[in-house]
Order: structure tokens, then C-alpha cells, then sequence
């Protein structure tokens, strides 16, 4: 249990570990504190990482966002000077736009699909 300390000499926003169980119980009391602070701590991490992973997918599609506007863009000037198309070319697939919202799904699938083959059959 954590209690304020009641010592005067003791700053003030100090916290003293107490057991009910007294001094034979304080090595198990400090055990499960200190557990709950790594398991915090891990939580705050696991977050940041998330957080990270995040961030890396939108600086990863900007590029490409970029890059099929430079393609619409050459096809307009191309269109502009007369210059003909290739029909079977491979510029209209990478002229369609990337939407984040399918390369999450995309993301999201082959996760379950790995899922899936690494359990074990019943």
C-alpha cells in the first residue's frame, strides 16, 4: 500500500511503500510496485512505437502521392504536345492514386493471413 510519509523531515510529495504484512512482507509488496511501473513503462513504449510505425506509413506514402501527380502531370503535357500513348503501357496503373486507407487494409490482411498460418491446427 502507498501512503503519504508522516515524517516532517520527508519532502512533501514523497510516497512511502507500506505491507500489512510488515518487514517480512516488504520484499513481495516492492516485487508487485515495481512490476505495475515496468508494465507501465512498457505500455508508454509500446505506444510510441505504434506511434512511430504510424508516422513512417504517411512519410512512406507521400512519395507516392507525389510521384502520380508528376505522372498526371507528364500525362497532360504529353496529351498537350500530341505525343501518343502507349495503350499497353504499365502508366495507368502507376498513374491510380494510393490511398492509405487500402495500404492499411492491405496491411491489416496479410497480418491476419500470417496469424492464421502460425497457429497450429486443432
Amino acid at each position: 500500500m502507498l501512503e503519504r510519509s508522516r515524517d516532517a523531515s520527508a519532502p512533501r510529495n514523497s510516497l512511502k511503500l507500506t505491507c500489512l504484512a510488515g518487514e517480512k512482507g516488504r520484499a513481495p509488496c516492492l516485487a508487485i510496485f515495481l512490476s505495475t511501473l515496468v508494465l507501465i513503462s512498457q505500455n508508454r513504449l509500446s505506444e510510441e512505437s505504434e506511434h512511430r510505425a504510424d508516422l513512417a506509413l504517411h512519410i512512406g506514402l507521400l512519395p507516392e502521392y507525389e510521384l502520380t501527380r508528376v505522372l498526371h502531370m507528364l500525362d497532360a503535357i504529353q496529351d498537350k504536345m500530341g505525343i501518343d500513348n502507349d495503350a499497353d503501357s504499365d502508366l495507368a496503373d502507376l498513374e491510380m492514386e494510393t490511398k492509405p486507407e487500402d495500404v492499411l487494409a492491405e496491411i491489416e490482411r496479410l497480418q491476419q493471413r500470417a496469424l492464421r498460418s502460425k497457429k497450429p491446427p486443432a
